[in-house]
C-alpha cells in the first residue's frame, strides 16, 4: 500500500490519534468490560485488553489514515470491541489442555465418532489460517462488514445502522465483501 502521507504528516496524525485514545481510555475500558464474558472477567483484566487495543491501533494507524473507513473515535471503539470478542473466543472457545483427558490411554477409548480426527483438525486449522490471511488482504470496509456479520453475529439491519448505510447498501457491501473474500481465498 502506497502511503498517502509524508512522514511528518503521518507522525502528526498518529500523535493526534494517540491523544484521542488516551482521552477515551476510561470509556474504552468500560466498553470492553461490558463485552467481556462474565466467566472470564476474573481471569482477564480489561486494562490489559485496552493496552492490547492501543498496540493494535498503533500498528494499523497508517492503513487507517489511508483508508479512513469511519471516524477515528468509532474506529478506536471498533478495535477495542474486536479485542474483547477475540479475548472471549480465546478463553471460552479454544480447547485447553486438561490433565484429566491426558491421564492415560483410556481417554482414547472414549472418543466419540463425531469428534474430529487429527487430519480433520489440521485441515480446519489450515483453512482458518488461509481465511485469516485472505481477510487481512481485504480493504478495511470489506473486512469490517464481514467481521460485523460473522464474528459479532449482527444482522443486516444492525450492520447498516452501525455503518450508517441503508440496508440495501449494507447488503450490497456484504455481498461484494464475500465475493472479494472468495477470490482472496482462491489465491491464498
Amino acid at each position: 500500500m502506497k502511503p498517502l502521507f509524508s512522514d511528518r504528516t503521518l507522525e502528526r496524525e498518529t500523535i493526534a490519534i494517540v491523544r484521542m485514545f488516551s482521552e477515551l481510555r476510561p470509556e474504552i475500558k468500560q466498553m470492553i468490560e461490558r463485552h467481556l464474558d462474565v466467566r472470564i472477567r476474573r481471569r482477564v483484566d480489561a486494562s490489559d485488553i485496552v493496552q492490547s487495543t492501543f498496540i493494535d491501533a498503533s500498528k494499523r494507524v497508517e492503513r487507517y489514515l489511508n483508508e479512513q473507513p469511519m471516524p477515528v473515535r468509532q474506529w478506536l471503539f471498533y478495535l477495542a470491541k474486536m479485542k474483547a470478542f477475540e479475548t472471549n473466543h480465546h478463553h471460552l472457545l479454544a480447547k485447553k489442555r486438561d490433565a484429566r483427558r491426558e491421564h492415560d490411554g483410556a481417554a482414547l477409548q472414549s472418543v466419540n465418532s463425531d469428534q474430529s480426527s487429527p487430519s480433520q483438525c489440521f485441515a480446519k486449522k489450515e483453512t482458518n489460517r488461509r481465511l485469516g490471511g485472505a481477510l487481512n488482504r481485504l480493504p478495511y470496509r470489506y473486512r469490517l462488514v464481514i467481521e460485523l456479520r460473522h464474528f459479532q453475529a449482527l444482522n443486516n439491519k444492525q450492520v447498516s445502522s452501525y455503518l450508517e448505510l441503508s440496508e440495501k447498501a449494507s447488503s450490497k457491501l456484504y455481498m461484494r465483501a464475500i465475493e472479494k473474500l472468495r477470490v482472496a481465498m482462491a489465491t491464498e
